[in-house]
């Protein structure tokens, strides 16, 4: 099993949106993101500074992306 990286809130958007995800909106400080073919739907904090291993491990939990997807995107 890979190690997850620390990755910052946007970047970790990004390689949503390369997976077909979309900005739906935002609630707070929080980024709403929906899968047009799935509808899965995931939450994205936007704070600053990095996410953490296991925030990021939800997230993609969330989302029910593939972890090697995710990482190669």
């Amino acid at each position: 099993m890979s190690t997850l990286p620390i990755l910052s809130a946007r970047e970790t958007m990004r390689r949503l949106i390369r997976l077909g995800f979309r900005v739906e909106g935002y609630r707070g400080s929080h980024a709403i993101l929906v899968h047009d073919r799935t509808g899965r739907e995931t939450t994205v904090p936007m704070h600053p500074g990095d996410l953490g291993r296991k925030l990021l491990s939800g997230i993609i939990k969330q989302s029910g992306v593939n972890l090697q997807d995710f990482l190669s995107a």
